[in-house]
This record gives structure tokens, sequence and C-alpha cells, in this order.
């Protein structure tokens, strides 16, 4: 179901003196900080996120594994958790190097 839009004006800092929180689009990488080159991670998540199938994720770490981080890692396992193709992903050798 949708959320309900609040009619209130945002605030620039939360009523109990925290800073405000980030957009959704800056949470996801869309956003914020990164730079136009996707920043340190960004562009590798980027690139994790283009992946059509989790063979796909899995052929990318092949190729760029020693550029992932441990949040290039997270988005990947949590890609190929939401993919159709996980069960196959989960006997892949590529898959177990991952996790190891």
């Amino acid at each position: 179901f949708p959320r309900a839009r609040s009619t209130e004006p945002r605030r620039a800092e939360a009523d109990d003196g925290r800073a405000p929180r980030r957009s959704r689009s800056v949470a996801r990488g869309g956003g914020g900080r990164s730079g136009a080159d996707g920043g340190r991670d960004g562009g590798l998540n980027r690139e994790i996120c283009e992946q059509g199938s989790a063979e796909g994720i899995l052929e990318l770490y092949e190729k760029r594994g020693p550029a992932f981080i441990d949040l290039n890692l997270v988005t990947a396992f949590h890609r190929i958790a939401k993919s159709s193709g996980r069960e196959r992903a989960l006997g892949h050798a590529t898959f177990e190097i991952m996790v190891n």
C-alpha cells in the first residue's frame, strides 16, 4: 500500500535535535557526496544493480572481485537473494569465494 504523504513541511532538523534523515536517493547511492564517478563504491554498486541475474553478479565478481568492498558484497548478496536464479547461484564456486 502506498504511504500517505505528510502535509507538514519538511524541517531542517528533527524535533529531538538529531540531523535530518537522508533522502531515499542519497541512501540508495543516487546522490549525495559520491561525485560524478560514483564515489569509492557507488559506481560498482551501480554495476551490481544493473546486472539482470544472479549469474551476472557472479560474473561481475569474477572480473572485479578485488574492487569489492563490504558494501558492494552486501549489495551483491541482497541482489542475488532477490533474483530468481538464487538457487543456482548458491551452489556456484564464485559464490563460495564471495562468502569466504
